[in-house]
């Protein structure tokens, strides 16, 4: 596939769900924590069942050497999840567009 492709496909995704943390964090009453937590679990559904479509088997790997790297990644990626949608629920959606844009 066309790596443009790929490029345009990633910011559309990535703008649509921009869009719908901010509708679902508008309420004050939402918690981050649960809405995080419901992400990762949907996301990492998403990603099994690409896998289940690609044939890729990497059951048989040995994880041991990288623990404490996948541990390190789950605490980082879920401390700045729940940041973000802690952001979205208390920011001025014009402000938060401004300063995340700066997270590439």
């Amino acid at each position: 596939m066309n790596w443009q492709l790929l490029i345009l496909i990633s910011v559309v995704l990535a703008s649509i769900t921009s869009i719908i943390q901010r509708i679902i964090m508008k309420d004050k009453r939402n918690d981050p924590v649960v809405i995080s937590v419901m992400l990762q679990i949907f996301g990492g559904l998403m990603i099994f069942i690409i896998g289940l479509f690609q044939s890729v088997n990497y059951i048989d790997q040995d994880y041991g050497k990288v623990f404490w790297n996948i541990l390190l990644m789950v605490v980082m990626y879920s401390t700045g999840s729940v940041s973000l949608f802690r952001a979205f629920q208390y920011m001025d959606p014009s402000r938060f567009s401004i300063i995340f844009s700066v997270k590439v």
